[in-house]
C-alpha cells in the first residue's frame, strides 16, 4: 500500500473530526509531493519533532516501515510509563484527600458541639484541648477565607509555573530531592535512552538523535544536560562518555551504552538500558507506595487520636472533680 493510500484509510477511521481533518491534511501534503515528515510538520502540536525526525530518517534510509513500527512501540511504552506514573499517584492522593476531608469535617461539624460544654469549666483546660478548640473555631469562622486563599494560592502557583526560571528552578530541586530525585532521573533517562534508540534505528546519526531526543524529556535540567551532551558529541566524544559526564544518566546505562558502542549494537543496547530503567522505576514505585500508604494511615490515626484525647481529657478531669 502506498503512503497516501494508508493515510487516507487512517483519516477515514478517525472518530474525531479534528483527527480526521489533520490526517486528511497530511495525506493531501503527501499527494502534493511532500515527504511524509514534511507533511507531518504541518501539525507540530500533533506530531513532535522527535516523531518527525525519526520518520525523516526512515525515509532517507529506505526503512520507513521499520521505523514506523519502532515509533509505535516507542509510543506504546511511553504511554505505559505515563500510565504507571498516574496509577502510582492516584491511590496516595485519594487517600490523603479522604483523610484531610475527614479531619476537616470533624473539626467543623463534630468538635464544636462536643466542646461547647467545656466553656462552663472553671478549671484550666488541657493545652491539647485549647489547641483543638482554637483550631475548630478558626476553621468554622474563616473557612470561606481559607477556600479563597487556597484558590488564590493555586492560581498564583499556576502562573508562577508558567515562567521559565521558576520551572527550571523547580526541576533542578526535584532532581536534588532525596527520593523524588531518583524517581525523576529514572523516568527522564528512560524516555531519553529509548528515544535515542528509536532514532538511531531509523538511520539517524547519534548526534542528531541526541538532539532530537531532547524533546522526549520533561525535566528542564535534564534537557540542558542533553544539550551539553550534544555539544560534546559534536566535539568527538563517544555517547557513553558524555552520558557519564552529564550526571543525569544512571551509571548502569552508561556501561551498557559503552558495551553497545564496542559491539556496534548501540540501538539494541539502549533498548535494554531503557527496559532496565523501567524495571528500576517499577521497583522503586512499589517500594515507595508500600511505605507511603501505611504512613498516611498512621498519620490519620494520630490526628484522630489527638482529637479524641483532647475531648476525653476534660471529661476525665470533670469526673475527678465530681468524685473528689
Amino acid at each position: 500500500m502506498q503512503v497516501d493510500e494508508a493515510l487516507a484509510m487512517i483519516a477515514a477511521q478517525q472518530e474525531s473530526a479534528v483527527g480526521r481533518r489533520i490526517m486528511s491534511d497530511v495525506q493531501a501534503g503527501v499527494v502534493e509531493g511532500q515527504r511524509l515528515a514534511d507533511a507531518l510538520g504541518r501539525h507540530p502540536r500533533s506530531f513532535s519533532g522527535l516523531y518527525r525526525a525519526a520518520i525523516a530518517g526512515g525515509e532517507q534510509s529506505g526503512k520507513l516501515g521499520f521505523v514506523l513500527a519502532r515509533l509505535a512501540d516507542y509510543l506504546e511504552r511511553a504511554q505505559a510509563l505515563r500510565t504507571k506514573i498516574t496509577t502510582a499517584m492516584i491511590y496516595p492522593a485519594a487517600l490523603s484527600l479522604v483523610a484531610l476531608s475527614v479531619v476537616v469535617c470533624l473539626m467543623i461539624f463534630v468538635v464544636p458541639s462536643l466542646t461547647e460544654q467545656f466553656e462552663r469549666f472553671d478549671q484550666q483546660l488541657p493545652f491539647i484541648t485549647q489547641v483543638l478548640i482554637f483550631t475548630s473555631r478558626f476553621l468554622t469562622t474563616f473557612w470561606p477565607l481559607l477556600l479563597l486563599g487556597l484558590a488564590v494560592g493555586g492560581y498564583t502557583l499556576h502562573v508562577l509555573l508558567q515562567r521559565e526560571p521558576v520551572r527550571a528552578a523547580l526541576d533542578a530541586a526535584i532532581l536534588r530531592a532525596p527520593l523524588i530525585g531518583r524517581w525523576a532521573v529514572a523516568v527522564n533517562a528512560s524516555r531519553f535512552v529509548r528515544a535515542v534508540s528509536t532514532l538511531v534505528s531509523s538511520g539517524m546519526p547519534v548526534l542528531e538523535s541526541v538532539r532530537a531526543a531532547r524533546e522526549s524529556v520533561s525535566n528542564r535540567e535534564v534537557s540542558k544536560a542533553i544539550v551539553r551532551m550534544a555539544e560534546r558529541i559534536e566535539e568527538g566524544e563517544p555517547l557513553s562518555q558524555v552520558m557519564r559526564r552529564s550526571g543525569v544518566i544512571p551509571p548502569m546505562v552508561c556501561y551498557m551504552t559503552q558495551s553497545g558502542e564496542n559491539a556496534g549494537e548501540i540501538a539494541g543496547m539502549l533498548d535494554k538500558a531503557a527496559a532496565h530503567l523501567d524495571q528500576e522505576f517499577e521497583a522503586f514505585t512499589a517500594s515507595a507506595l508500600s511505605l507511603l500508604e501505611p504512613a498516611i494511615i498512621v498519620f490519620m490515626g494520630l490526628v484522630v487520636a489527638s482529637i479524641v484525647l483532647a475531648i476525653m481529657l476534660p471529661i476525665l478531669q470533670l469526673n475527678r472533680l465530681a468524685i473528689g
